[in-house]
């Protein structure tokens, strides 16, 4: 489990170094919980549907911190 943690951790600095290497610096928790919501929720896909903010925000967060470890599993792998 700590290496779970070690490497969600060390994933966000690499995601941090990419984000500011390529100039990308407009990373919201809001906009993507929003997005993966009508991703993964079909009833939403053609409607306009307006989320709890701080469920959005939640699910942003587990999104980011999945990315940082699949980058982190990334890094470690190749």
């Amino acid at each position: 489990m700590l290496e779970i943690i070690e490497g969600i951790f060390k994933g966000f600095g690499l995601l941090l170094r990419l984000f500011v290497e390529g100039g990308l610096f407009d990373v919201s928790l809001s906009a993507t919980g929003r997005f993966f919501i009508r991703i993964f929720y079909p009833p939403h896909w053609v409607k306009k549907v307006t989320y709890n903010r701080a469920f959005e925000r939640y699910v942003g967060a587990v999104i980011w911190a999945l990315f940082a470890y699949g980058a982190y599993l990334l890094d470690n792998t190749l």
